[in-house]
């Protein structure tokens, strides 16, 4: 059943490292810039036809928020970013 985004951040697991790892590149290219730093710290979930990710990673820059969908039998793939978050923030549906 789908439904809205898991109403309380879960620490990032391993996986999670994983899938930020695999968007890492088109995010780079997105923005025009390499990281050295790019650490999943926390995230929610939101189960659709697959998986919406809104992750929470520290970069070089401080923290971003990265979205990321993964059918339920693909890849993952980076569908938006919001830049310029502090480890406080929450993560939102975006």
């Amino acid at each position: 059943m789908t439904g809205g985004i898991s109403p309380h951040p879960i620490n990032a697991t391993p996986e999670i490292q994983e899938i930020t790892n695999t968007v890492k590149e088109q995010l780079e290219k997105k923005l025009g810039t390499n990281y050295s730093i790019f650490q999943a710290i926390s995230y929610k979930k939101q189960l659709v036809n697959g998986m919406n990710y809104f992750i929470k990673v520290k970069t070089d820059n401080g923290y971003d928020h990265i979205r990321v969908y993964e059918a339920f039998k693909g890849t993952p793939n980076l569908v938006s970013v919001q830049q310029h978050k502090s480890l406080e923030d929450d993560i939102t549906y975006f």
